[in-house]
This record gives structure tokens, C-alpha cells and sequence, in this order.
């Protein structure tokens, strides 16, 4: 380096093997303190009803610590596509404590989130930090935040392939940008292999039922396919509505969190609603051995929407598992699927279909399931993101950014719109 203001010259090769193992360094402890800490405070919640009341103050500090920060932290994993796609400034480290506190404050009190959010955000905001000190362009800055989320995904859900995957193609605006998928995969690895060290055992699911691929089997593939999608076109439509609902109510901002805390610590202390809060772990792997009720999937949809679109912090993913999970195992029976079969399907797809996300899910099936039940994880996945319409829970994925054949809205407009 000579002279003030001069950059570091890396050799390209060595940047892409450096970033990742950096990114993987902050993002395995990370993950693992995280899911410990969640652990051990869910107990907690379960050991003692009460503490749902403290819902509607977690949601006051929740607004508290957001007010007092950066207002762009307030976009969570919007922040880092954008960033990522369009780099402009440094994610504030301050992003790190804030979502791990505030998702933690979540749980203690049952608000229905998840937790992927945090670990993605924990793991930007702190690697983040690495392009400064290794003075990154734009484009190595970009390929940072993309190991980054990669090692995040990886590492709170033991999936590495998975969260390579993710992490290009949240981001593919027409192409995916798979030049990253080396460093990412390395980093997936590394920070799954970090956090696999510590005690945190990751939930196993597997599915004994042999799929016999017969028409009627797939003809009731392609319906499910159907259901799900609709489901998670729901979920995204309904979180939207809420968010404008809010604007038309004449309240500061900080009640938001603070009526609808109370509200569900009411309903979960008093009727059976509490079966909807939290992460829902328990019931999701019910799901893959007794057929789950009607009403499951669609209350944790509706309670999820509340919290995160009035306050709350968290991830949007495992409560999507939830559903999933919930749904197929309820709608086994009607088209006659094995049990284990369809709520595995749902598991993975209702997050694909709400996220755009179908390879990232596809190999995440793989990585859970096995190969053995590539075909139906295969045609209901891309069936539900057909159907699930253009929209996703990342608000900052442009339009463009969907892979066009998976958004029902252009296949509508392709064969049905009258011109």
C-alpha cells in the first residue's frame, strides 16, 4: 500500500477464498449463540404461560431500540438485497445486536416469528465490517454480502447447500449470478461446520413413505402445488394489508406492537391460540407423524402477518415451515398422499412459493428428505410458485428480479388476458 488514500491490490483468487472463510467466522459462532439463547429462552416461555404477557412490552423496545438506530435498519433483509444489488453505504453493525435482541425479546413472549431474519441480518452486518478493512470494490463488497447471507442461511438451518442457493437466487433480477457459487458454497460449509461445534442440534425430519408415481398421484401433486401457492400468495397479500391498515390508524407508531401484543398474550393465555406462538418446532414435527388440523396453517399465517407487519422482529421462515408443514399434513387425507410425504412437500414449498426461492427449497428437500422424493418436490414446488403471483416477502426483490415463468401473473397475462 503507498500513500494515503491508495487501496489494497488483492489477487482475485485469494479474495474469494478469504471472504468466505471471514464471512463464516462471524457467521457460525453467531448463529449458534443465537439458536442457544433461543432454546433456552423458548423453554422458558413453555415452563411458564405468563411470560406471553410480556409480549406487548417486548414490542415497545422493540420500537424503542429501532427508533433510536438507523431508520434503514427497519428494512431487515430488504436492506441487505438492496445493498447488496445496488451498494451505496455500510450496513451499521449496529444491525447485529439490534435484530438478535429485539428477536429474542420476540420469544420470550410467543410472538409468532422466526429466526433466519436474524441470522442472515447478524451475519451482513458484521461482515459487513470486512470491506472496510479489506477496502472492497463494489462488486467483491456485493460477492461479501452474498457469502455473508449464505453462511447465515447455512448455519441457523444446517443446510449449506440450501443457503448457497438462497443466497444467489433472492437476488437473480432475470440472471443468477452464479459466479458467486463457489465462494458461497464455501462459506455455507465453513459456517455450518462452525456451528455444528457448538450444542445445537438441528430439528431431523425424514419421510419412510415410498411416492408410487402414478397420473392420479400426479394429478394430486399438481393441486397441492396449487394450494400452497395460493397459501403463500395469501400470506404475502395479507402482510402487505396490514402494513397500509396501520398507516390509516391514527395511533404513533409505537402502538402498533403494543395492541397487537396484547392482544395475542390475551388469546394465547386464555384460549388454546397458544399453539401459535413462537417458532412452533413442536408442531411442526407433529406434523410429519398425525394429521394436523384445518385451522393450524391458518392461524399461524394470520398471527405471523400481525407480528412482523406491526413491529415485531424476527424471520418469516420457520413460521413459513409451519405452514407448510401444517397444511400438507391436513390435506393428506383429501388427495390421498402419505402423511410424512405431504407435509414435507408443504414444508418446503410455501417458503419457496412466498419467497421466489424454488431452487434454493428444491435443494434444501434434498438436503432434509433425500433424494428419493426428487419428483414431487419437484413438480409442486414449481406448480405453488406459479400460483403464488409476483409478489414476495422480500418487498425489495424489483419485479424483475422473478424468474418470469414463476410468476402466475405473467402466465395469466400470457394465455388468458383478453387483449
Amino acid at each position: 500500500m503507498e500513500g494515503k488514500g491508495s487501496t489494497i491490490e488483492w489477487k482475485p483468487w485469494l479474495l474469494r477464498v478469504l471472504v468466505p472463510l471471514l464471512c463464516a467466522g462471524f457467521a457460525g459462532p453467531a448463529s449458534a449463540i443465537f439458536l442457544m439463547a433461543l432454546d433456552g429462552l423458548s423453554t422458558l416461555r413453555l415452563a411458564h404461560p405468563p411470560l406471553v404477557f410480556f409480549m406487548p412490552f417486548a414490542g415497545l423496545l422493540t420500537y424503542v431500540i429501532y427508533h433510536r438506530l438507523d431508520s434503514d435498519l427497519k428494512k431487515g433483509n430488504n436492506l441487505i438485497i438492496i445493498q447488496t444489488l445496488r451498494p451505496s453505504k455500510p450496513i451499521s453493525w449496529w444491525m447485529a445486536p439490534a435484530i438478535l435482541i429485539t428477536t429474542l425479546l420476540a420469544q420470550v413472549g410467543g410472538a409468532s416469528v422466526g429466526r433466519e431474519g436474524t441470522a442472515v441480518q447478524m451475519s451482513a452486518a458484521l461482515n459487513d465490517l470486512w470491506t472496510k478493512v479489506l477496502q472492497l470494490k463494489e462488486k467483491q463488497r456485493s460477492e461479501l454480502l452474498i457469502c455473508a447471507t449464505s453462511a447465515g442461511f447455512a448455519s441457523v438451518f444446517g443446510t449449506p447447500w440450501a443457503g448457497c442457493i438462497f443466497s444467489i437466487e433472492v437476488l437473480a433480477q432475470g440472471k443468477y449470478r452464479w459466479q458467486s457459487f463457489l465462494p458461497s458454497l464455501l462459506a455455507a460449509y465453513t459456517a455450518h461446520g462452525i456451528a455444528s461445534l457448538f450444542p445445537i442440534p438441528h430439528a431431523e425430519y425424514s419421510l419412510h413413505t415410498a411416492f408410487a408415481s402414478t397420473p392420479s398421484s400426479l394429478f394430486s401433486l399438481l393441486l397441492l402445488g396449487i394450494l400452497f401457492g395460493l397459501l403463500a400468495g395469501f400470506y404475502v397479500a395479507l402482510g402487505k394489508h396490514i402494513t397500509t391498515a396501520w398507516t390509516h390508524v391514527p395511533l404513533p407508531e409505537y402502538w402498533r406492537p403494543v395492541l397487537v401484543g396484547s392482544l395475542l398474550a390475551f388469546l394465547f393465555f386464555t384460549t388454546e391460540a397458544s399453539v401459535w406462538a413462537g417458532l412452533g418446532l413442536s408442531e411442526i414435527k407433529q406434523a410429519f407423524v398425525s394429521q394436523s388440523g384445518w385451522m393450524l396453517p391458518l392461524g399461524k399465517l394470520v398471527f405471523t402477518a400481525l407480528c412482523l407487519h406491526s413491529g415485531f422482529k424476527g424471520g418469516e421462515v420457520t413460521p413459513l415451515f409451519f405452514m407448510g408443514a401444517t397444511a400438507g399434513s391436513a390435506l393428506s387425507g383429501v388427495f390421498a398422499l402419505p402423511l410424512d410425504l405431504a407435509a414435507g412437500l408443504g414444508f418446503i414449498t410455501v417458503f419457496a412459493a412466498a419467497a421466489k426461492t424454488p431452487l434454493a427449497c428444491l435443494a434444501m428437500g434434498l438436503e432434509l428428505f433425500g433424494p428419493t422424493h426428487w419428483l414431487p418436490m419437484l413438480v409442486v414446488v414449481v406448480v405453488a410458485c406459479i400460483f403464488s403471483g409476483p409478489n414476495s416477502i422480500y418487498a425489495s426483490q424489483e419485479k424483475s428480479n422473478r424468474i418470469p415463468f414463476f410468476s402466475f401473473n405473467r402466465v395469466w397475462e400470457k394465455f388468458f388476458r383478453r387483449k
